[in-house]
This record gives C-alpha cells, structure tokens and sequence, in this order.
C-alpha cells in the first residue's frame, strides 16, 4: 500500500515541480553546453536539497549514481569516445542550433525535460522519505551498491509507466506561459553567472560537492556560499512562483497517476533490492 502525501512530503512534492521548472527551462536557453551544465547543476541541487530535507547528506559518488551520471573507465571506451568526438561536437550544435531556431521543438524538449526532472526527482524523494535506503548508504564515502539499485528501480519505473498524461499536462501549461518560460531561462543565465563566482568546497565525506561549478552540498559548504545559492533560488521562485503553483496543483490532483507511479516503483524496488548487488553491465543512464 502507498502512503499519502503528508504535509512535509507536499512540500517535498513542490520543490520537485520548481526544480522541474528550472530544468524544463533549461531548453530556451540559446547558448550549446550553457543549457547542458545549467541543467546538471539543477538535477543535483535537487537530489541534495531533497535528500537533505528528508534527513540524508548524499555523497558525490552516490550523487552520480542517482542521476545516472557515473564515469565508466575503461581504455577501449574512452579510445573510441575520442574517435568520434569531432563527429559528436558537430552534431551536437547542429541539432541544438536548430532546435533553438525552431520554438515549438524547443517547447517539446522544455516538456520532455520537465517530464523526465519530475519523475525522477518524484520518485527519489519519496524513495528517501520512505527510508527505502539508510541515510548512511548514500553518504558521503559509502559504497554506491544502494543508489545503483535506487537508480535502476526508478528508471525501470518510468520506462514502464506511461508519463504521458504528465507531459500532456505540461504541455498545456507551458503553451500559455512562453514569455514566462523565455524569462525564466533568461534568468537562469544570470544566476549561473553569479553563482560560477562563489567559492568552492568539498564536502565533509571529502569526495566534493561541486556542482557545475558551484559548490552544492556536504557540511563544510560555507553558509554564505548556501546563502547565495538559495537566494538565486528565490528569486528564480518570484519569477515562476506563479507558475510552479499552478503545476503543483495540476500535478497533485493526478492521484491515480501518482499512486499507480508509486506502486510500480516499490515492485522494481522489491526486485532491484532482493537482487544482490548490481553488476557492472547495467546501464545507469537517464531516462526517457
């Protein structure tokens, strides 16, 4: 049986569609890799904003594994990856150049995005809520066995539940707010400018909390630095608040969907974690 939202996991459940936003806006910005890192900075604020609110202090590795960020190491790799980087650079700027020219396949992947930043962040935090892992399992300096099996349940989650009705939701949404969207975006850019300026620090667990560019976690974070961060933040809210509310409260009433998301994610759960610990063949990539 799923447990209902309480009111600590209703705002838990808020902050996962503002960091959806701020990700499904990440699309509208003009410049190649500037969307790509703002975008990563985003999905990692969110895990460890989430997580530090439900009482865990996740460590880099277990950052990586979560997002499906981990580095693969191997010689053969990494040879052929430099191969085709010439060939992976010019297609990449051609494909986002022209989605930059063309909104309305911009507005899709802003859609996509988002879809993708909530289910994930969705899942995660009500994973961590549930204490489906121990707060010393993703912590700095653990082994990352556990956030593999929590990244492989909520992937495996949304490749089998249908997330259009989420999308279908947004899209709507978002067709009536493009010069909100555009702002936003705009935004976005200033406040990663500012935010590159701030020091950075590793984390208590020594294993860093740097954060595209900017240091976003762990008990040794300087309260100034925190401080700016969380301003940004705010005022990326007073930009969008309006519009996060409205997601919030369009999202929040597809209980069916959110309970039927729940139950498909303890059953992968049930299955990843009885299944000892992950071998090196999976992929921990993103999801769709």
């Amino acid at each position: 049986m799923t447990q209902p939202l309480t009111p600590a996991s209703r705002d838990g459940f808020r902050r996962t569609v503002f960091y959806s936003l701020m990700a499904g806006m990440t699309p509208l910005i003009p410049i190649p890799w500037v969307d790509d890192q703002v975008l990563g900075w985003v999905r990692a604020r969110m895990v460890r904003t989430q997580g530090r609110s439900a009482g865990y202090e996740i460590g880099d590795r277990a950052q990586a594994a979560l997002l499906g960020q981990e580095r693969i190491d191997a010689v053969g790799g990494c040879f052929g990856w430099m191969l085709s980087l010439p060939f992976r650079v010019v297609f990449y700027l051609l494909k986002k150049i022209f989605k930059k020219l063309v909104l309305i396949f911009t507005l899709k992947d802003c859609v996509d995005v988002f879809s993708t930043t909530f289910h994930e962040g969705y899942l995660l935090t009500r994973a961590m809520e549930r204490r489906v892992v121990a707060p010393e399992e993703l912590a700095p300096r653990a082994e990352i066995y556990a956030a593999r099996h929590l990244r492989w349940a909520v992937a495996a989650t949304c490749e089998q539940v249908d997330t259009s009705p989420v999308r279908r939701l947004v899209k709507g949404v978002f067709g009536g707010s493009r010069r909100v969207l555009l702002r936003g975006a705009r935004l976005l850019v200033v406040l990663r400018n500012r935010l590159r300026r701030l020091p950075q620090e590793p984390d208590a667990g020594g294993d860093g909390a740097r954060v595209g560019g900017v240091g976003a976690g762990g008990a040794a974070v300087r309260a100034g630095t925190e401080e700016a961060i969380a301003a940004a933040e705010a005022e990326e809210e007073g930009l969008t608040g309006g519009l996060v509310d409205r997601l919030t409260k369009a999202l929040s009433e597809e209980g069916e969907y959110l309970k039927h998301l729940d139950e498909v994610f303890l059953e992968r759960w049930s299955l990843e974690s009885g299944g000892g610990r992950p071998g090196d063949g999976r992929d921990s990539g993103a999801m769709s």
